[in-house]
């Protein structure tokens, strides 16, 4: 019986081809080591307390995940890197520590400060400094969340970050 093989052409775009290229669990087993090695200070940090020391904390486990999520291609043998938009979206959802680099956060974070969004020291310094001038706003959304399994609230609210993360997603042009 004939197989039938599917171009990238035919997929519509490479995000579909990294997407199916990478179903399988093995693909994530680099980025979970990455994550379990990291120390319990990296846990604790927020947007609300960057500092030169988080920020360069930030920065490495940036790179340590982005090294770890990238992969060589079945196709042509080329790296495949991941962008900053992946690699903060997983930063956010397992560690709270940052926003997610993505276009709704980048144009609503310039919109709002005038300043330029590129992921590494100076926009986590201004992100660190929004969150200090608006904290009274910032911390009264840092609302409760829900227990999974329940739907019941937890004592656990909202990282600083992730409610930044919905503010910017809005001013961007979210939903």
């Amino acid at each position: 019986m004939p197989t039938t093989r599917v171009l990238p052409r035919e997929l519509g775009d490479t995000a579909q081809v990294y997407r199916l290229a990478h179903k399988s669990y093995r693909f994530f087993e680099p980025a979970i080591a990455t994550i379990a090695q990291e120390p319990n200070a990296t846990w604790s940090i927020d947007a609300d307390g960057y500092t030169d020391s988080t920020i360069s904390q930030l920065i490495e486990l940036r790179d340590w995940l982005g090294a770890a999520m990238t992969t060589t291609s079945n196709l042509d043998a080329a790296a495949r890197v991941p962008t900053d938009t992946l690699v903060t979206k997983v930063m956010l959802g397992v560690f709270g520590s940052v926003p997610p680099f993505d276009s709704f956060f980048i144009r609503g974070f310039r919109t709002v400060t005038g300043k330029r969004v590129i992921f590494g020291h100076p926009t986590l310094a201004a992100i660190g400094e929004f969150c200090k001038a608006s904290s009274v706003v910032i911390d009264a959304h840092r609302v409760g969340t829900l227990d999974v399994a329940t739907g019941q609230p937890t004592r656990r609210r909202y990282t600083w970050a992730k409610v930044i993360d919905m503010v910017f997603l809005v001013e961007g042009g979210g939903r």
